[in-house]
């Protein structure tokens, strides 16, 4: 017999010996280790989307009391979570797949209709990633609108310059409305539903009450130089965008575009439904 059969022939016979209480404490010890190992090479495997978390596991109810509270019998009765510890910086490219799916699903199904769920799936990433960049629908909602805000009101002016005549700012202003709302159309349907949304808090309504004074400031300018009709501003406004959303709409839904000379006759409706 080798040496090497001896020491497993005696660790066999101490073990015989060992009563039984400590026996089953082995046993204990071993299936624990067992079940840490397994729990983490599951989701390794099955939670891809989280792997920028450095470590995860599910607790009952968390993973730093989870050796202890199985070796005393002491789960809890809590539902499992994902609980994740030092997540690494968020992904910007992430971010940008949950804005497009968001914007793609409200086109479809309205803000109301549509759930973290769907928008993850939209967005190719699991439910629980989605949690990790928003804590909630409403959250990820108002983000959304303050971005879309503020990019879309910065578009509506470039190239605008006070110096020049007030028609041909005017003109470069709708330009430039119309054809951010083509190439942004779900864009532009989330903004209309988010104007008289729950889900928007009083905050990004201020914001975006700040944001639009350019416009206004635009319609005031016109009705000191008598260039537009001496209406409330808002209504100018209104009609102002009006004239853009209602064709825009009309070239998406109907998939015929609408060519430059077209854009010319749109304009000069509305203009001469403003001018003084």
């Amino acid at each position: 017999m080798t040496d090497g059969s001896k020491a497993r022939l005696e660790h066999k016979n101490a073990y015989r010996a060992k009563p039984e209480a400590t026996k089953m404490r082995f046993f204990h010890r071993s299936f624990v280790y067992q079940f840490e190992f397994i729990l983490i090479k599951v989701f390794f495997q099955y939670a891809q989307d989280i792997m920028y978390a450095s470590f995860f596991a599910i607790p009952f109810p968390n993973f730093p009391r989870i050796l202890c509270n199985f070796c005393c019998g002491k789960f809890g009765n809590e539902q499992m979570f994902i609980y994740l510890y030092g997540v690494k910086q968020k992904d910007d490219t992430k971010i940008a797949q949950i804005y497009s799916a968001t914007l793609k699903l409200v086109e479809e199904m309205g803000i109301a209709g549509i759930t973290m769920r769907q928008i993850a799936r939209e967005a190719k990433m699991a439910t629980g990633t989605l949690y990790i960049y928003f804590k909630d629908k409403n959250e990820l909602i108002n983000t959304l609108f303050a971005k879309c805000r503020k990019s879309s009101i910065s578009i509506y002016f470039k190239g605008y310059n006070e110096d020049e005549p007030f028609t041909r700012g005017f003109k470069r202003v709708w330009n430039n409305i119309f054809r951010h709302r083509m190439e942004n159309f779900e864009e532009g349907v989330f903004l209309e539903q988010c104007y008289h949304s729950p889900f928007i808090g009083e905050s990004n309504k201020e914001m975006g009450q700040r944001l639009i004074q350019p416009m206004y400031k635009l319609m005031e300018r016109g009705k000191r130089e008598k260039k537009i009709k001496d209406l409330d501003t808002f209504l100018l406004l209104t009609y102002m965008i009006a004239s853009v959303i209602e064709m825009v709409r009309f070239a998406r839904y109907s998939g015929n575009p609408i060519a430059e000379k077209r854009m010319d006759e749109i304009f000069s409706l509305c203009w001469q439904g403003m001018r003084n």
